[in-house]
């Protein structure tokens, strides 16, 4: 059984270099966790954003629909799901520079490349804590992955608010060409 002086005195016979490996798998550890928290996170808020929209939207088809007077403005509800949409698809664009980063991690994890750093001892060519990924941002494949226009076609997102904008499209449209006197 070891004791705390062999143990000590097994740190002490590491190189800085073994120490420094070390740390940096310590820190690819940290940063993959905080990328999961941060991720849950983002989904957390972006579930948020769609309640209130519910909220926000429904409240507001409610009022107008209840005043005569006010039902032939139903069409303008449809801005409110169109706000909450360019909101919601502005987390999901930061969600994707967490996501990304967390594939290139898994492709290190999962590649030759984690083999030949522990040969080396060296994460060498591989960048540690960049959560956001910003060793990535100019790439090609970067760019044409993360993009706004991306984020609001998102499935997660795009039918949502389409359909609360066509509902209020549409009882707008009807309000105004079938006015009750």
């Amino acid at each position: 059984m070891p004791t705390k002086s062999t143990s000590i005195e097994n740190q002490s016979m590491k190189t800085a270099k073994e120490k420094a490996f070390e740390y940096q798998l310590q820190t690819l550890t940290l940063e993959m966790q905080y990328i999961e928290r941060s991720i849950a996170r983002l989904d957390e808020i972006t579930q948020t954003t769609k309640y209130w929209a519910i909220l926000i939207w429904s409240g507001s088809m409610s009022l107008i629909l209840g005043q005569q007077s006010l039902r032939q403005y139903a069409i303008f509800a449809s801005v409110i799901p169109f706000l909450f949409w360019l909101i919601d698809a502005r987390w999901r664009y930061w969600l994707g520079y967490f996501a990304y980063r967390q594939g290139k991690i898994s492709e290190f994890i999962n590649s030759d490349a984690l083999q030949k750093a522990f040969e080396n001892q060296s994460l060498s060519g591989f960048t540690v804590l960049d959560p956001l990924g910003k060793v990535y941002h100019e790439t090609p494949k970067f760019k044409k992955r993360r993009t706004l226009s991306r984020a609001l076609k998102s499935t997660e997102v795009l039918p949502f608010y389409i359909g609360m904008i066509i509902i209020s499209l549409l009882i707008g449209a009807f309000f105004f060409l079938n006015p009750i006197p």
